[in-house]
């Protein structure tokens, strides 16, 4: 009996040893690094396939190529990927973002795999509604905490979402910023992001091991809310356009770490790369204790993704339609009397029958040259899709505003002196200050016209796109 006891007694030992041995293994995995990656971008402004810059680089960026490097770097680490774009996708942009208001970029982000999208106030400028409309082609949330409806201050979308990345319980919270000035902004409130965030981050903070503001309100409102809002661990910003190419570390007051900034550029040249390994503290949450950044240039060594350029080849046939053929060019010319600002003008004025036409200086890019002349240049003449309103106005009123603010100008003639419109002929006939006329405005131009402001005027639903095409 005793030799049996002592024949058992090692292997008792021995799994009490495995046992332990298993535990601490345990143990040590639930307090091992955790390593996340979060690839990033901002302000890329309807750049889908690569371009030329203005300042000589040739073949760079292209939303195609950043497919195709994110879709790579997921595939190596699958688990432990975060991927946001931190707004300004629309606006501008080349001839598919413009000639159908961002319906291609949410289905190429969507085909990504972005987690989260903060929309920024190039976002809305083709107008709300459209923003509405654009972002039903995509499953990404969009994530915007501080801009609201002035009727009922409800939000447009929600304010963040909890993610789990490698373990890691990850809140992002959108915060933005719009014009209230422009014609996008005026049915919208803009709300202060810090104080947003403040009233915001008491919920979240019981959710969540970190805090990501996904942030398009410039570099400065980053490092204001970092030092208002401690609680943020990450700031992903957009809006400023700069160009972090390594992270910027806002040291807390209270001595417990730093607030990470990054932001990456513009127009799609570089895409944004934050490691950070984080571990549990002993409050059970887990914290990051290291973090490096870099920006990734994206040029033509990186090839494009198929799966992207198939959705934007999509519209080709739509792009290459042609509209009509011109004997003659209609160049553009940035100072002086511009040709194609004059055309565009004139098609406003025909089209809604008005007496006369204005067009913001500011709004027409680019002139069309000789011969067939397709729907992808006619977009381009306008990339803004501004909507056209008409006023009925006096001949004492459209002499104000004349003086006040130059424009591209149909069915009238004035000549100026001392910032007064003098000699103002009404399609050949000298202005009647006390008769009615109709007037058909742009609408970015009227909302800066200080002599406007206040005057009832109708909304054409009309888009100077819409016209000239």
């Amino acid at each position: 009996m005793k030799s049996r006891i002592l024949r058992i007694l090692p292997i008792i030992i021995i799994l009490s040893l495995i046992v332990n041995v298993i535990s601490g293994l345990s143990i040590e995995s639930d307090n091992s690094l955790k390593n996340i990656i979060i690839l990033h971008i901002n302000d890329t402004h309807g750049h889908l396939t690569p371009y030329d810059d203005d300042d000589k680089s040739k073949d760079i960026g292209g939303m195609t190529r950043v497919a195709t490097l994110i879709k790579e770097m997921k595939k190596e680490n699958p688990d432990s990927t975060l991927i946001l774009h931190a707004g300004d996708e629309l606006s501008r942009g080349d001839a598919p973002t413009v000639c159908f208001g961002g319906e291609v970029n949410m289905q190429v982000i969507d085909s990504i795999g972005f987690d989260a999208f903060t929309p920024g106030n190039g976002d809305f400028y083709f107008s709300v509604s459209n923003l509405l409309k654009q972002i039903t082609f995509m499953k990404v949330p969009v994530l915007l905490s501080n801009v609201v409806y002035k009727n009922n201050e409800e939000r447009l979308f929600p304010s963040y979402i909890i993610k789990e990345v490698n373990g890691v319980k990850i809140a992002i919270l959108g915060l933005g910023v719009i014009r209230e000035d422009h014609p996008s902004g005026r049915i919208l409130k803009l709300k202060d992001p810090i104080q947003s965030a403040k009233e915001i981050l008491p919920e979240i903070m019981g959710k969540s091991d970190i805090i990501i503001a996904l942030s398009h309100i410039g570099l400065g409102a980053d490092i204001l809310l970092a030092e208002k809002c401690p609680e943020f661990d990450i700031i992903v910003g957009g809006h400023s356009h700069n160009q972090l190419n390594e992270p910027m570390f806002v040291p807390r007051k209270d001595g417990k770490g730093n607030i990470i900034i990054v932001q990456a550029g513009e127009y799609t040249k570089y895409l944004g790369q934050l490691d950070i390994g984080l571990k549990k503290s002993d409050s059970g949450k887990y914290e990051i204790i290291k973090a490096d950044g870099k920006l990734i240039p994206i040029d033509n060594k990186i090839k494009e993704d198929n799966i992207a350029l198939e959705i934007i080849s999509k519209y080709d046939d739509k792009l290459s339609q042609v509209l009509c053929e011109l004997d003659n060019d209609i160049p553009y010319k940035r100072n002086g009397n511009n040709p194609i600002g004059i055309f565009t003008a004139n098609a406003v004025r025909l089209n809604t029958g008005s007496d006369i036409a204005l067009i913001d200086l500011g709004s027409v890019e680019r002139g069309i040259r000789k011969g067939k002349v397709t729907l992808k240049e006619a977009c381009m003449i306008h990339p803004w899709h501004n909507q056209i309103l008409i006023y009925e106005l006096t001949g004492k009123q459209i002499q104000e505003v004349l003086s006040e603010k130059d424009s591209y100008i149909a069915g009238c003639t004035y000549v100026k002196s001392d910032g007064i419109a003098d000699n103002i002929k009404i399609n050949g006939l000298a202005l009647d200050k006390s008769k009615t006329y109709i007037v058909a405005f742009d609408e970015f131009l009227s909302t800066y016209m200080k002599s406007l402001q206040g005057l009832q005027f109708e909304e054409t639903g009309k888009t100077i796109n819409n016209i000239i095409i």
